[in-house]
């Protein structure tokens, strides 16, 4: 089984997608870890030094990587269903499952978050402009998101909420 998790960022897809993995016992990637692997750079270098249209085509080619794999849940960045015919490769593919949590909650996250200043798109903001740009952000890329197979709605979505979906699904 195929399971890619999309939403904004910090809507919590990399550590619920590691703790699913481990309960389906199976391999977890994220998918921005991939591309930082593969490319031996940073997002912030990536973009920087080469754009955000590069980053974009390369998730295109990660996920063109990944599906070839059986058994595996994938976290995917912010942006990634958004881009080339990313959503439609993993729907194809297997189970995508959108974290729709509230701007509020992912704003306070990312704002009391260490790394902030890492993430290219949010990097420099303060909370209101960090707020304000999170709900365009949203907006914008909503269309794709509701594409997902299933959403998951909340501020505290638990693995054992999503197995009895994916369980709903068989």
């Amino acid at each position: 089984m195929r399971i890619f998790l999309i939403g904004l960022t910090g809507c919590g897809k990399s550590t619920i997608a590691k703790q699913l993995a481990q309960k389906l016992n199976t391999k977890f990637v994220d998918l921005d870890d991939y591309i930082i692997l593969n490319e031996q750079m940073s997002i912030s270098e990536i973009f920087a030094e080469k754009s955000e249209s590069h980053f974009r085509l390369l998730e295109n080619q990660a996920i063109k990587e990944l599906i070839k794999e059986k058994d595996i849940v994938i976290s995917t960045g912010g942006g990634a269903p958004c881009f080339h015919d990313n959503m439609t490769l993993m729907n194809v593919a297997g189970i995508t499952i959108f974290l729709d949590v509230p701007v509020t909650e992912i704003t306070n996250r990312l704002w009391n978050t260490p790394n902030r200043e890492n993430r290219p798109l949010i990097k420099g903001k303060s909370k209101d402009e960090l707020f304000t740009y999170l709900e365009g952000v949203r907006a914008e890329r909503l269309s794709f998101y509701k594409e997902a197979k299933l959403v998951m709605h909340g501020a505290t979505i638990t693995i054992d909420q999503i197995l009895m979906l994916l369980e709903h699904l068989d």
